[in-house]
Order: structure tokens, then C-alpha cells, then sequence
């Protein structure tokens, strides 16, 4: 509980400063800082277009924020929250718009084992070289972010391509699609995937041996290694559990 106010009074105060220097540059502007910020919180919140809309894209917001914030409780610099989000929410629209024939329950459910899959794997190439050769992490993941997004333009303009106006994938069937909410926006229940993957997370780290492994190996190597933990198997397990949560929900 303690730690849970702590992380309360962070967000509060990381908030409160935002806010006053959002203020200060709004009346530097020579504009009505009530009347800017009214704005602000109306057209997020006003209505359920506008509420919805904002659900819909606060959610992969918020799953990449899981990703960041679980690195940053190993101690690793992870920058390449971008290129996995992409290659996650391309495998789950291929898997959804070309797989046919099951119920809406499994499609779903194997669309995101498939992003899963997928940015795990993706995650593996700068564990490997951090863990084997020493690379700089930072780097790997910033220049992996660029293969990642030029990759998954290629296929959607090319192999993938719905041959329309846009460059997109073709549609996905009815039974991958997450059922929405606050019509007409596309609000979905993935928001509900992403808090229980936050809980998850949090018991993870908070209640499990596993958590306190990979915490360890993160922040005190030597440490971890005198007391038996594998501080090179977690450092892979570190990777792979910072892209797993990843995936984020799709619309049209």
C-alpha cells in the first residue's frame, strides 16, 4: 500500500506540473488559460464521440506505457516501444483478416497470442546482442524502430494491401473484432484486456519469485549472480516479458 501511495503522489505531482506549465506558456500566449484548458477536457470528454475516441486511443497508449514502465523496473533503457507496436498490431490484422472460420472467442484470443508471439520474438534481437556481445541496448532498439516501420509499410502497401485508396490490410472478419461501446465512436473492450494486463503485471512484480528475478538481475547483476539467480537467462526473460505486453487492440 505504501508503495502504491508513493506511485499516487508521483502521478499527482507529475500532473500538477504539466498543468502549471501548460498554464504558464498558455498565458504567455496572450490566451485565457480556463477557457484553453476547458477546451482541452471537452473535446476529450465531452459526449460519447469524443469520450470514445479518446478510450480508443488511450488504450495502446496504455499498453505501451506497461512496456516502458516494466523496463524501467528491470533497468533496461527501452526505446523501441514504436517498432513492436507495429509489428504487434500488424500480426494481430493479418491474423484477424485472413484466418477464417472460428468463433469469435478463439479468433480474438489467437490474434493476440500471434502479436504476442510475434513481439516477443522481435524482442530477442537486441537481448541477444546486449547479452552476448554487450551491444548498447538504446541504440539496437532506436534502429529497430525504423526496420520495424518500413517493414510493416512494405507489406501493407504490398503482399498485404487491401488495393484500395489507403494503404491498409484487407478488413478484418467480424469475428476478430472486439465488441465497442459509446457509439458511434470505436471504443472497444480491449480496455479491459489492458487493466487486467496491468493488475497481472503488477502481481507479477509485486508477489512473485519471478518478479523479484528479474528486478534483481535488472538492477544489481553481481548481486543476483552471488545469491544463484541466472542473470543472463532473465536478462532474455526481461526482453521478452517488456514485448509480450505490447499488443493492443484493433479497430477499423
Amino acid at each position: 500500500m505504501k508503495k502504491l501511495r508513493n506511485m499516487n503522489h508521483n502521478v499527482t505531482f507529475s500532473l500538477i506540473v504539466a498543468f502549471l506549465l501548460g498554464a504558464i506558456i498558455i498565458t504567455a500566449l496572450g490566451e485565457n488559460v480556463f477557457r484553453v484548458f476547458g477546451i482541452l477536457i471537452l473535446g476529450a470528454f465531452d459526449g460519447s464521440l469524443k469520450f470514445g475516441t479518446t478510450l480508443q486511443f488511450f488504450v495502446p497508449l496504455f499498453l505501451t506505457a506497461i512496456a516502458f514502465a516494466v523496463s524501467s523496473k528491470v533497468d533496461i533503457a527501452n526505446i523501441g516501444v514504436e517498432g513492436s507496436l507495429l509489428l504487434g498490431a500488424f500480426a494481430a490484422a493479418v491474423t484477424g483478416a485472413y484466418v477464417t472460420g472460428l468463433s469469435p472467442l478463439f479468433h480474438i484470443t489467437l490474434a493476440i497470442l500471434i502479436a504476442v508471439i510475434v513481439g516477443a520474438a522481435w524482442a530477442y534481437i537486441p537481448a541477444i546482442l546486449k547479452v552476448k556481445l554487450n551491444v548498447n541496448e538504446i541504440t539496437v532498439t532506436i534502429l529497430l524502430n525504423y526496420v520495424a516501420l518500413y517493414f510493416t509499410s512494405f507489406l501493407v502497401m504490398g503482399p498485404f494491401a487491401a488495393n484500395v485508396g489507403t494503404p491498409r490490410t484487407k478488413t478484418i472478419l467480424e469475428s476478430a473484432r472486439i465488441s465497442t461501446f459509446l457509439s458511434p465512436s470505436k471504443a472497444n473492450y480491449g480496455i479491459i484486456i489492458a487493466i487486467v494486463v496491468y493488475l497481472f503485471i503488477l502481481f507479477i512484480f509485486d508477489k512473485t519469485s519471478l518478479g523479484y528475478k528479474l528486478s534483481n538481475s535488472g538492477t544489481n547483476n553481481k548481486f543476483s549472480s552471488y545469491i544463484g539467480i541466472n542473470s543472463t537467462r532473465y536478462e532474455n526473460y526481461r526482453y521478452a516479458y517488456i514485448r509480450r505486453y505490447r499488443w493492443t487492440c484493433w479497430w477499423d
